[in-house]
């Protein structure tokens, strides 16, 4: 397999690992409000 194969491997590899990564942005904020209500409903104080 020529060099530059591996390189193509780790590259698309990186790719696909990163698609997944920004997939996941923000996914907090997104349930924010949930995550709030179920504080409050177990009185958990929130300090943020």
């Amino acid at each position: 397999m020529p060099t530059f194969v591996y390189g193509l491997i780790a590259l698309v590899t990186f790719g696909a690992l990163g698609a997944v990564v920004w997939s996941y942005r923000d996914v907090a904020n997104r349930h924010a409000e949930k995550a709030r209500a179920y504080a409050a409903a177990h009185g958990r104080v929130d300090e943020h």
